[in-house]
């Protein structure tokens, strides 16, 4: 079984971990722990099993991926048994599109 730490209210978590259990070509059943209101939409969460929280995961879990926050929202993923792989996914920012200025001063 997959476990998926996709926590964040947005859809950029579920689409990202789409895209990675494509790529990677990971098969089997697939649970996601977000709270997403995207994860309704069939279209986006197709086949996966939706827990709200770490604590309706069962423990026997071959893979843990989790998307952006290593230890979760709360500290929640520190629980994590040990002998399941574990895939850290994160954002590649791209700095030179952010605008950096000095902050001001009084």
């Amino acid at each position: 079984m997959i476990v998926c730490y996709a926590a964040g209210d947005g859809l950029g978590h579920l689409t990202r971990l789409r895209s990675v259990l494509h790529t990677l070509r990971l098969d089997g059943p697939v649970t996601v722990v977000t709270g997403s209101p995207f994860a309704d939409d069939p279209r986006v969460t197709g086949g996966w099993r939706i827990v709200p929280a770490l604590d309706a995961v069962d423990a026997d879990a071959d893979e843990v991926i989790i998307d952006a926050f290593p230890a979760g929202l709360k500290g929640d993923l520190t629980r994590i048994p040990a002998g399941p792989r574990v895939t850290h996914l994160a954002r590649l920012l791209r700095l030179s599109l952010i605008h950096l200025s000095e902050p001001t001063r009084p």
